[in-house]
């Protein structure tokens, strides 16, 4: 199995990991089991489950349009040239990273520490946590 993560590829000679990576893992593609052991693991896994469920995350072709509201949930990855200045902004997350700094009301998330959930991992497998985090108010 070959994991990288995305940031190698912002690299200069990120196009040619890449293509080692491709060719190394076509030599070791097991085609009964559909199986490839070619990885990416991304820094915006929030992005991944989007798409995965079939929501667009930007759309540069798409009609321009002027909201009033934005939600923005788990994401830093946007074009801040995409908001208009007039917009209300809500951000929910966990990290408060750059759509944060940005919005007019901040919504805590909870993370994987802080709630119990079923949750599926990055090859497949569900898995089950438990809180480990309590707070005392």
């Amino acid at each position: 199995m070959i994991i990288f993560g995305s940031s190698v590829f912002q690299r200069s000679d990120g196009l040619e990991f890449y293509k080692l990576a491709t060719k190394i893992s076509k030599l070791f593609i097991n085609k009964e089991k559909k199986w490839n052991g070619f990885n990416i693991l991304h820094k915006d896994i929030g992005n991944i489950g989007a798409l995965e469920l079939g929501i667009k995350i930007y759309d540069e072709n798409q009609a321009k349009k002027s909201p009033k509201l934005i939600y923005l949930l788990s994401c830093d990855d946007y074009n801040p040239a995409d908001i208009p200045t007039d917009a209300y902004v809500i951000y929910q997350g966990t990290h408060g990273d750059r759509a944060a700094e940005r919005a007019n009301l901040i919504l805590a998330g909870a993370t994987y520490v802080e709630k119990s959930g079923t949750y599926v991992s990055t090859d497949g497998r569900v898995d089950v946590t438990r809180q480990v985090i309590f707070y005392l108010l």
